[in-house]
């Protein structure tokens, strides 16, 4: 069976459940699942839903940049230091720092198919 990612968001172990059918008698109504934080992904065969799961796409920089400008507009630190001017003001050594910190949490979400 395939190695599951961790979770995207949290950065945690998802959770692989097996979910049998509640109906007596019946027949392929159950399904397996993975889940955590918001994310549920529920099919009938786990390798598919671990390979459901595993695919994520590659940020674009369009995502990068974007995560990068809320990441500094929401007052996180560089080098123990609170960033406190606007993003057009930061010098570019620190833009690119948060660039590189949106790159590595969207590539948590995996480098395409």
């Amino acid at each position: 069976m395939s190695e599951l990612k961790a979770c995207p968001f949290c950065g945690g172990q998802p959770r692989q459940i097996d979910v049998p059918c509640p109906v007596p008698g019946a027949e392929d109504c159950g399904y397996v699942a993975i889940e955590c934080c918001f994310i549920h992904i529920h099919m009938d065969d786990m390798e598919d839903a671990i390979t459901a799961w595993n695919t994520r796409p590659a940020p674009t920089e369009g995502e990068v940049e974007a995560g990068a400008k809320r990441a500094a507009g929401a007052g996180w630190l560089v080098d123990g230091e609170r960033l406190d001017r606007s993003w057009d003001m930061a010098p570019e050594a620190v833009r690119e720092h948060f660039r590189r910190m949106a790159r590595a949490a969207l590539g948590a979400r995996g480098e395409g198919s």
